[in-house]
């Protein structure tokens, strides 16, 4: 049983879990064909108010596998799966949110950069490293990068830079993410009083009382 793909779905909100691990959730023809036709049904089911995707194991997804792309990373399986799968997430008539911890490098960081909103850990990366490859942008990547950040787009995606949260003492970097996500004994938990994807997917139960904190948020469309 192919279990690359995990997800689970409660009180509207839809999540999707990228589970290669051991290759930091390198999506392979099996994972992207998957999460493409997921997505896909996810737009359609109206039990699904609310999509999370993510990663499994401290990474949110270091791109296409580049051992099995040197066999099968073909323009059709691009067609097929990579570009419906961030075409699926634009098209979604519901909020698609990215929650991301460790790195989303190349076609994971597209995957990231198409969501609606991005919420980043403390440790969370993000690279266009397609360039250090010898490959042009892809999944996207080149239309939401400069609505998202500006001028810095191009030096982005020509250097392959990573780029992380910004914190108070650190130099002004280009703001990729939305709300801060804390790192509690039950994975990610989010700093805001409530959890982003269940206040979209409709739930109206009162905040936990927590000390005010100032939260950004980006609308990726």
């Amino acid at each position: 049983m192919d279990d690359s793909l995990l997800e689970s779905l409660e009180a509207g909100v839809l999540t999707l879990t990228l589970n290669r691990p051991a290759r930091r959730n390198a999506l392979d023809e099996a994972l992207i064909t998957r999460l493409h036709r997921r997505l896909a049904a996810a737009g359609e089911d109206g039990a699904v108010r609310t999509v999370v995707l993510t990663g499994a194991g401290g990474a949110f997804s270091s791109g296409a596998d580049l051992k099995e792309a040197a066999t099968t990373l073909t323009g059709d399986l691009i067609e097929r799966a990579y570009n419906p799968a961030i075409r699926a997430i634009r098209r979604m008539p519901k909020p698609v949110i990215a929650a991301v911890d460790g790195v989303a490098t190349g076609y994971g960081a597209s995957l990231a950069l198409a969501a609606d909103i991005r919420l980043a850990s403390e440790r969370a990366r993000l690279a266009l490293i397609f360039a250090r490859v010898g490959l042009t942008l892809d999944g996207g990547a080149s239309w939401f990068l400069p609505r998202l950040v500006g001028l810095r787009a191009y030096e982005l995606a020509m250097t392959g830079d990573l780029t992380r949260r910004r914190v108070p003492d650190r130099p002004r970097e280009p703001r990729l993410s939305g709300s801060t996500v804390r790192r509690g004994g039950h994975g990610l938990r989010p700093s805001p009083r409530r959890r982003p994807a269940a206040r979209l997917a409709g739930d109206q139960s009162e905040p936990e009382r927590e000390p005010r904190t100032r939260i950004g948020v980006d609308h990726g469309r």
